[in-house]
């Protein structure tokens, strides 16, 4: 399992297509900030009116042209607080002072491995640091 959120859609759709390429049994994850319109066109393929979120740097109100649909298998939608809450939880566990996208990504990735019934791999990335969060 590959989890990330979206923004351009060129991380989640260009490692998204390289894993699968290599093994078609991966699944990809979108996180999504709820808010975002991701989750939406992902579920109904209809646009909707964005809403307002806080997490920095992914989500978005249109759909990128880089972000590819067809290769995302599951969508999570993760709240702002959800998305903070993670991000203190990694700097206090496990001293990764990591910033709101990358909080989002772990709590998906958390959730998914909640709900899956046998071991799985699951990768992430961490694609921002939260030190420019810290004065917010």
């Amino acid at each position: 399992h590959f989890v990330a959120a979206g923004s351009t859609g060129g991380t989640i759709s260009g490692t998204g297509r390289y894993l699968k390429e290599m093994n078609s049994d991966v699944r990809v994850v979108l996180g999504d900030p709820v808010g975002s319109i991701f989750t939406e066109y992902f579920r109904s393929g209809t646009l909707s009116k964005p809403g307002a979120f806080l997490v920095e740097g992914v989500g978005k109100g249109s759909i990128p042209g880089a972000m590819n649909f067809d290769l995302i298998d599951q969508v999570i939608p993760v709240s702002d607080q959800d998305a903070f809450d993670t991000c203190f939880m990694l700097s206090r566990k496990e001293g990764i002072c990591a910033g709101g996208s990358s909080g989002l990504n772990l709590f998906a990735s958390l959730e998914l491995a909640r709900s899956l019934d046998e071991d799985a791999t699951i990768v992430t990335v961490f694609p921002d640091l939260g030190v420019k969060y810290l004065s917010k």
